[in-house]
């Protein structure tokens, strides 16, 4: 017999679980929630990342300079003296001159959207 998941008892609707199987739950499964994929995270747009501070996924760093230090040093863990199991190979730590950081830091200040940010249409209620 099939039996929707919804199903009347006296008045109430009584919700019942239908058996899933281990497949289709790893199938529905986020990928958080996969080993291969623990610690990774969507990167957001750079769009306004000027605006945007603090950064990284925990804010702790406070400024556009001080993420690109971040970087060029290989990641925190790198600066630390020691590598993250998580810390994808691509992060391997690059130089950049004075003049070259500016220039970084002049870009992505450029991504800066000043009719976005002040158009009324799409503030935050919450101002």
């Amino acid at each position: 017999m099939n039996v929707s998941p919804l199903t009347r008892a006296s008045s109430w609707l009584t919700y019942r679980r239908p058996r899933v199987s281990a497949v289709v739950r790893l199938a529905r499964a986020t990928p958080q929630s996969l080993p291969e994929t623990k610690g990774r995270f969507r990167t957001p747009s750079l769009r306004n990342v000027a605006v945007t501070a603090p950064y990284m996924h925990d804010g702790s760093i406070g400024t556009l300079g001080e993420v690109i230090d971040h970087y060029a040093g290989g990641g925190r863990s790198a600066l630390a003296g020691h590598r993250s199991p998580l810390t994808s190979p691509l992060i391997s730590g690059f130089t950049l001159d004075n003049k070259e950081k500016a220039d970084l830091i002049a870009f992505l200040e450029a991504l800066t959207d000043p009719s976005f940010l002040t158009n009324p249409e799409i503030q935050s209620p919450f101002r």
